[in-house]
């Protein structure tokens, strides 16, 4: 990729880490989560699971 797309793509990750840090934070402090940021939890829930199954078949394909 360029090295516009690669930072674009960093800048993305971070405000979504931000998002998730202050969804969490809004979360332990027992206060309202929006119903948008609830589906942005569930989908990045999600994705993560579905990298992690991925991980796991070409980790034992690596192996076999």
């Amino acid at each position: 990729p360029k090295a516009f797309s690669v930072t674009e793509i960093k800048a993305r990750a971070a405000d979504n880490a931000r998002r998730v840090e202050k969804i969490g934070d809004q979360r332990r402090r027992g206060g309202e989560v929006s119903p948008q940021d609830e589906a942005f939890i569930a989908a990045r829930d999600q994705a993560l699971e579905s990298c992690r199954r991925i991980r796991a078949v070409a980790l034992q394909g690596a192996k076999g």
